[in-house]
């Protein structure tokens, strides 16, 4: 005689098995839910705060600010920061240079304004405080048509320069990475976006202040 299975325990064995099956799903979306709380935990609320501001002895208590954390800006490459502070108190003024060819280029040359304003104010205070007058810092541009123009869009001839030179490259006007480079008395501060120049001109500072760690 062949006996058939009690459907009441047929059903216990279902119930049984849609609730492993729940509790299986609960811990799967508990274990996603924790690893989503720890990641934004140690992104978010473990993470080291940035370091902008500089102090230097004998500066008076004069703080230097600068655009993003320090020591992501001090991973930029400088070939040789002695050279580049050598170049500058050795000259009267600091010829800035950058290129206008065309639409594209006045992106880059709104960054170019911002960098010179961050470079200008904390180089000038930083001598000063080093006894070292700096305050000439003249602007040209070259076009299209490779004609150089100074700060008021007069055309000039190639003016001969014999003392430092800051040539900007930003991203729309030929950088093909982010650094700062000097070769004999010209300084290229090159980034490849508008984050990366503006850190680059800051690092050009770090470099003339011989900051190297933080």
């Amino acid at each position: 005689m062949i006996m058939m299975p009690n459907e009441n325990i047929q059903e216990k064995v279902e119930e049984k098995k849609i609730k492993r099956s729940d509790i299986a799903i609960a811990v799967i979306v508990f274990v996603i839910i924790l690893s989503a709380s720890l990641w934004v935990y140690t992104t978010y609320f473990l993470k080291e705060p940035e370091i902008k501001d500089v102090r230097l002895p004998g500066h008076e208590g004069t703080i230097y600010a600068f655009s993003y954390d320090i020591r992501e800006t001090l991973k930029i490459p400088v070939n040789d920061e002695e050279a580049i502070v050598d170049a500058l108190v050795r000259s009267d003024k600091v010829n800035i240079v950058y290129k206008f060819h065309n639409e594209s280029s006045l992106q880059d040359s709104k960054y170019f304004s911002v960098l010179m304003i961050n470079v200008i104010s904390k180089v000038t205070t930083f001598f000063s405080y080093e006894e070292i007058i700096l305050s000439d810092f003249p602007v040209y541009y070259i076009d299209e048509n490779n004609t150089w123009h100074n700060s008021t869009g007069d055309m000039i001839a190639k003016p001969n320069f014999t003392d430092a030179t800051l040539w900007l490259v930003g991203p729309n006007t030929g950088a093909k990475d982010t650094s700062v480079t000097i070769i004999e008395k010209d300084i290229y501060i090159s980034g490849t976006s508008y984050e990366n120049l503006i850190k680059a001109g800051d690092r050009f500072v770090l470099a003339v202040m011989g900051i190297d760690s933080v």
